[in-house]
């Protein structure tokens, strides 16, 4: 079987999950940064396909919502797997998922799932930087037990073992 795993990647978190899950699977999977590619890509020639974005205010990133949109009749026939990335632990994929895709993107997806994030400061302009370094010191203040957010890598390799099983299973 043969597939691909569609991403964009500001700061490099979901790249490096996407990486993640390409290494762990069994499959010849190709990445695409959507960002670098054209929307119209092709994704015919692969069995299954993942897609993997960053959360902005609740919802996927502009180019994965443009590319998925742009290619939704082929998404439709393939098997399909959704993961979200955010700068904060408490995402909530019930809302997410509908705000940023079609419902029946959705409702096709075999798995969706939430799996954490951080937050690369380095990787950030001067204004991001500062307000998120700012959001994140009211949340310690309010909770002196808040921790930053972290990629669940134990999500993150569950989601690569459903993944796997219901590839397998057909």
């Amino acid at each position: 079987m043969k597939g691909i795993i569609i991403f964009t990647s500001k700061t490099g978190v979901t790249q490096d999950v996407a990486k993640y899950i390409q290494s762990k699977l069994h499959f010849e999977i190709e990445l695409v940064d959507v960002s670098k590619k054209i929307k119209e890509m092709d994704v015919s020639s692969y069995d299954f396909c993942i897609v993997g974005s960053p959360t902005y205010i609740s919802m996927a990133s502009k180019q994965v919502k443009d590319f998925v949109r742009s290619n939704i009749q082929t998404l439709l026939s393939r098997s399909l797997y959704i993961f979200m990335i955010g700068a904060n632990d408490e995402v909530n994929l019930t809302e997410t998922l509908p705000q940023s895709y079609p419902q029946e993107i959705v409702s096709h997806a075999k798995v969706s799932e939430f799996l954490g994030g951080e937050l690369r400061y380095d990787k950030l302009g001067f204004l991001k930087r500062f307000l998120l370094q700012q959001i994140e010191k009211a949340k310690v203040k309010e909770n002196p037990n808040h921790k930053s957010p972290s990629i669940f890598w134990d999500k993150v390799d569950q989601f690569c073992i459903d993944l796997e099983n219901d590839l397998t299973s057909k």
